[in-house]
């Protein structure tokens, strides 16, 4: 393979469990965005669950806010995981700049609307780009 062929180079979607922070049912648009990345996912709706769900599975490769969270439980879920776990990508649908500051920072995810094939697209990308931002 010549060196200007590695920038299409595509590894493939990445393996492992996403976190999904919810009040709720998710919406089936969010299901299918969830889907297009190939992982697994479990939800959990507080603190307590999402601990015990990372526990069980001994970490996820993500955590994601889901669109509607309350703002105080997804900062109190963020900082209680990356206490365990400093490195892990957190995308949110809920504006990045609400929840506090964090590093490595957030990645927002609220300017997408996945019940469109574009941001259902987009999600995916932003996706797998904070996943391999966390293996460097």
């Amino acid at each position: 393979m010549a060196i200007q062929d590695l920038r299409n180079f595509d590894p493939g979607p990445p393996t492992g469990r996403i976190l999904v922070l919810t009040q709720g049912i998710l919406d089936p648009s969010l299901v299918l965005a969830l889907e297009s990345t190939g992982m697994d996912w479990d939800l959990a709706r507080d603190v307590g669950e999402a601990r015990q769900l990372f526990f069980a599975w001994g970490g996820h490769e993500a955590l994601l806010v889901a669109p509607g969270m309350d703002r105080e439980t997804a900062r109190e879920v963020i900082h209680s995981l990356r206490c365990m776990d400093e490195t892990l990508p957190v995308l949110t649908f809920l504006e990045a700049r609400t929840l506090g500051g964090f590093h490595p920072p957030l990645t927002s995810l609220s300017d997408l609307d996945p019940g469109t094939e574009v941001g259902r697209k987009v999600f995916y990308t932003r996706t797998r780009a904070s996943l391999r931002q966390a293996r460097v």
